[in-house]
């Protein structure tokens, strides 16, 4: 997905294209299709005038943390959540 963000009071304008969901089937790993995926991604966003690609990952995962700094992404911040009760949480 490519986005433009509007400059803001907090940010520069920023373009980059987000990889909402990644994976390769279990099967068919390590024959080069994730980085063949990462590099079609790359190519795609810079022919388009997109300065970066952003992806967000399970803190858990270490091989995906593995694979997406061999394929040159580097973490660069952190979303952090909490979950709250609610009363519909309640009813269950």
């Amino acid at each position: 997905m490519y986005i433009v963000r509007p400059e803001s009071p907090f940010n520069k304008e920023r373009k980059f294209f987000h990889i909402e969901e990644f994976g390769v089937d279990e099967n068919h790993r390590r024959k080069g299709i994730a980085t063949a995926m990462i590099d079609f991604a790359k190519d795609d966003a810079k022919k388009r005038g997109f300065e970066r690609i952003e992806l967000d990952m399970w803190e858990f995962n270490d091989g995906a943390l593995a694979f997406y700094e061999s394929a040159g992404l580097k973490t660069c911040r952190r979303y952090m959540e909490c979950y709250v009760e609610t009363k519909e949480a309640e009813k269950t």
